[in-house]
């Protein structure tokens, strides 16, 4: 009353069972004729709350805008705490949303995380995919040039395969953390916000260490379809590709977690990332060779096998050359 805040301009952020708080509020306050600003829930708690009403959890009606961070969404009995069902007018899932990079290591390597405190190297220990929102959303406080830069994709493994793009004037990619809803209202600005309970559901990648955030690039590797590539045929196999400038090159990338037969005249998309931009002069290819010996189908007897690569097209979502 002193001030004459209004309730719109109002941040709630909350973790596990304090994201689903902020429903709670922004609900009660709505009884009332009030509406709450914005709730960030970071990886909403799971139990006794997945597949619940939208009265008992975190959704899109308690606030103006409602942005969710999941990291790790494993069902309970997997040892997950945290929700992976879409919350939010925005839903991120860094990762697929389950597991994260740096977790599931050692004991000891968590209570070295805490300056040597047993208590909380125990709590980041069991809990280490559940605090990563934490981690993430307080990096991206104070945001210098990576931008925690998410896609909307149908699910974790298209984004993975590289289906997915930010569209023109990148309408479908989505910012992370602190600056979410001013890249939200700059693409649906007020009137033309999409009704709820529709919501986006995006993906991206992180580092396993700070800096969380990474720089994203979408691979798609064209095999030629001349006839020597159509004479040698398909091949099983994995790529590992090496992106790089004129002053260093990164170590090769794993792009295919899963064997691709790759053949003549088809094409093959991928998303992988870097920790700092970089503009790309230097891309270094290298496939290796699956064979299954019970499977003669995928054996060379009498040719070696190999890749026909026609081109490589390299796009940064970030930069979208």
């Amino acid at each position: 009353e002193k001030y004459g805040p209004s309730t719109r301009e109002f941040h709630f952020i909350g973790h596990s069972l304090g994201a689903h708080l902020g429903g709670y509020a922004g609900s009660t306050l709505k009884r009332f004729g009030f509406t709450l600003g914005r709730v960030t829930g970071l990886d909403p708690a799971e139990p006794f709350f997945e597949g619940t009403e939208t009265i008992v959890r975190l959704d899109p009606s308690d606030a103006d805008f409602v942005d969710v961070i999941h990291t790790d969404g494993k069902p309970i009995l997997a040892g997950g705490l945290g929700l992976i069902q879409p919350s939010g007018h925005v839903d991120f899932y860094p990762n697929g949303g389950m597991k994260q990079p740096g977790c599931g290591g050692d004991i000891t390597e968590s209570i070295d995380m805490e300056d040597g405190s047993i208590v909380y190297g125990i709590r980041r220990y069991i809990g280490c995919n559940h605090i990563k929102a934490n981690e993430f959303f307080t990096e991206s406080i104070k945001r210098d040039h990576c931008p925690f830069l998410a896609v909307e994709c149908p699910s974790w493994e298209d984004f993975q395969s590289g289906k997915c793009s930010c569209g023109s004037g990148a309408i479908r990619c989505h910012v992370m953390g602190m600056h979410s809803r001013q890249d939200y209202v700059r693409k649906f600005p007020v009137g033309t916000q999409q009704p709820v309970p529709r919501s986006i559901s995006a993906y991206l990648l992180t580092g396993s260490e700070k800096p969380f955030c990474r720089y994203h690039y979408r691979i798609t590797l064209f095999i030629s379809d001349t006839d020597e590539s159509i004479s040698h045929g398909a091949d099983y196999g994995f790529l590992y590709l090496a992106l790089g400038d004129a002053l260093r090159t990164s170590q090769p990338i794993k792009l295919n977690k899963k064997k691709i037969k790759f053949e003549p005249g088809a094409s093959y998309s991928f998303m992988t990332d870097l920790p700092q931009p970089s503009k790309i002069t230097v891309a270094i290819l290298e496939w290796r060779h699956w064979r299954n010996l019970f499977n003669p189908f995928t054996w060379r007897i009498l040719s070696q096998p190999g890749l026909f690569v026609n081109r490589i097209d390299i796009e940064s979502l970030e930069t979208g050359e």
